[in-house]
């Protein structure tokens, strides 16, 4: 359950008060520090572009929760929106199950321009499958 303290901050950052979302999710955490809060204030952190910050808020409710995925996923956006789409994509790739179809387009696309970004580690064109012609070599 969310402390009196997250929702004013989540409340806040609703409303596009990010700077002060920022000065009360820090509040909370140090109260309750739980995956949510942490990546509510990594999100208001990131709206203010104070990526360092943000980046160590989504560290930490990963560290609370390796699967919460919204702090994946965020920490992904961020990375990507620094140019790090190497680093960007791991977090995004495990973070798509179970997305409303609006939110994984959004994950999906941010994704695709990741693998463009960093192609040495996008998937292959062509994955095998049971389908693909097999070539022997020597024949």
């Amino acid at each position: 359950m969310k402390s009196t303290k997250h929702l004013a901050g989540a409340d806040l950052f609703s409303r596009g008060q990010y700077t002060e979302a920022v000065s009360v999710l820090e509040n909370a955490v140090a109260e309750s520090a739980t995956p949510e809060c942490w990546n509510d204030l990594g999100a208001s952190q990131f709206a203010l572009q104070q990526y360092p910050a943000a980046e160590a808020s989504f560290r930490h409710a990963l560290a609370l929760d390796p699967e919460f995925r919204p702090a994946a996923l965020n920490l992904g956006a961020l990375l990507a929106a620094q140019n790090l789409a190497a680093q960007a994509i791991p977090f995004l790739e495990g973070a798509t199950e179970g997305l409303e179809s609006a939110v994984r387009s959004r994950v999906e696309q941010l994704l695709r321009e990741c693998y463009k970004a960093a192609p040495k580690l996008s998937q292959p064109p062509f994955p095998f499958s049971e389908r693909t012609p097999r070539v022997e070599i020597g024949r």
